[in-house]
């Protein structure tokens, strides 16, 4: 006959207990079939317990369940390497501009951290008629330039502006601003912060042999800038006048006058 197997001693435990609570009264309410009910219970519920214990999970899940643990450990730092980029970021610009001198010590040359992708600029023109009598009209991302008039008129005979807008203009009021942003980004580097700088272009258009030709840039400066001496003025500048984009971007020589302190 085979033997009954051993109680467990959370049974025994039990047990002892229901019949100490007997004995005490504790458990007078209570018939022994209800006992039994909540014995059997109890008695299953360790069951399953055990079986779930011991039982092994099948290779499918088990190779799922080591699948899913490794992506969990190894995804979330992949997932804060764009906050931390953008951190990094935000640290690098505002040392920039508040503290450009160890921007420098600690970055090197100024750059805009936020734009290391190439920068698309637009305008849109348009023309209706010949070159001599038709008109058209300008106008740019930004909205400085909307529907803004051009014509032969305007490019070559007007030259108060009044009438309309022309290329050479625009060429000279981006390299005035183009100039004047590199030149306060050379002077921070060297610890300098100019208080103001105000540069007028003048773009030269004159006959060479039969075509109208822009032969020449000039940018005048003045500007302020404490703590400058002439000669390190001269250098800003000369570094500004050959180094700003649109510098670079132009065939035709560019000349400079600069007052310092004006």
């Amino acid at each position: 006959m085979n033997a009954q197997p051993k109680p467990s001693i959370v049974m025994q435990q039990t047990g002892r207990r229901i019949r100490q609570a007997v004995a005490d009264g504790t458990l007078g309410g209570f018939d022994s079939f209800q006992m039994e009910g909540q014995l059997l219970a109890l008695a299953n519920a360790q069951g399953g317990c055990e079986r779930s214990k011991h039982t092994p999970l099948l290779r499918q899940h088990h190779y799922f369940t080591r699948r899913f643990l490794q992506v969990l450990i190894a995804a979330p730092p992949f997932c804060l390497v764009n906050d931390l980029e953008k951190m990094v970021r935000g640290f690098a610009f505002t040392v920039m501009r508040r503290r450009p001198a160890l921007y420098t010590c600690i970055f090197g040359t100024p750059t805009d951290p936020e734009h290391n992708m190439p920068i698309n600029r637009k305008a849109t023109a348009t023309w209706s008629g010949t070159g001599k009598e038709g008109s058209g009209d300008v106008t740019t991302a930004s909205g400085v330039l909307t529907n803004t008039p051009h014509s032969f008129l305007t490019r070559f005979v007007s030259e108060d502006g009044k009438a309309g807008t022309n290329p050479e203009e625009l060429i000279a009021a981006a390299h005035a601003s183009c100039f004047t942003m590199k030149l306060s980004f050379v002077l921070g580097n060297h610890g300098f912060t100019p208080e103001k700088l105000e540069c007028t272009s003048t773009v030269t258009m004159d006959k060479v042999g039969e075509a109208m030709l822009i032969v020449g840039i000039h940018l005048d400066l003045k500007a302020q800038v404490p703590g400058i001496d002439a000669e390190m003025f001269k250098t800003c500048t000369e570094d500004a006048k050959a180094n700003c984009p649109i510098s670079q971007l132009v065939k035709v020589p560019v000349t400079m006058s600069a007052s310092l302190n004006a």
